[in-house]
């Protein structure tokens, strides 16, 4: 049968690409033209997976494994050539997957909340739980997260977009605090991705 794999390249201007495949970590420098084996999979029965990667590692790479029971976050620190046991089984998972440009640690993905890792996957928090939304709607994340998407900014700042149904956020201080982008000039406003 199929294996889901997925294609990540740096945000910095590098040109090389990671591909995740049911056989390992492939790279190409020259645009998908031709791939080298970097090194096995995560260990596994997984039949999909989703990659990112932060630029501040040798890449570090993370992967969102599954199959039809189960979902673990895993961690390469060698670009692919070893893959780190499972750091954490993930229950609450919407395909919002996303790691920090300048910070190796961090990582962040999405479900219901924003789940994140400031140190590398040794411990785990979440930036608000979706009921604390009513109490602050400018500055707590409404609930059903469908993407994080991260970026630097004019004055080289790192700015994390976070995609909920209820409006489009910002962080510039890497997930410790949120801004609601979505509170006036809309009437209701989704964001899928």
């Amino acid at each position: 049968e199929g294996y889901a794999g997925d294609l990540w390249t740096p945000r910095d201007g590098g040109g090389t690409l990671y591909l995740m495949t049911a056989e390992g970590l492939r790279w190409s420098e020259d645009a998908g033209d031709s791939w080298t084996l970097a090194g096995a999979p995560p260990e596994g029965e997984w039949s999909r997976a989703q990659l990112v990667g932060s630029e501040a590692g040798a890449p570090r790479l993370w992967a969102m494994v599954s199959n039809d029971t189960e979902t673990h976050l895993v961690r390469s620190d060698d670009a692919g050539g070893t893959w780190q046991t499972t750091l954490t089984e993930v229950v609450d998972y919407w395909s919002a997957l996303n790691a920090s440009i300048a910070d190796v640690d961090l990582v962040a993905w999405g479900g219901v909340e924003v789940h994140y890792t400031l140190d590398g996957g040794g411990a785990w928090g979440v930036v608000n739980l979706w009921s604390d939304y009513y109490a602050d709607v400018e500055n707590n994340l409404h609930a059903d997260i469908q993407g994080l998407e991260v970026f630097t900014g004019a004055d080289g700042e790192e700015l994390w977009y976070i995609a909920t149904d209820g409006g489009l956020y910002r962080s510039s201080d890497r997930l410790e605090t949120v801004k609601n982008l979505s509170l006036s000039g809309l009437r209701i406003s989704q964001y899928y991705s």
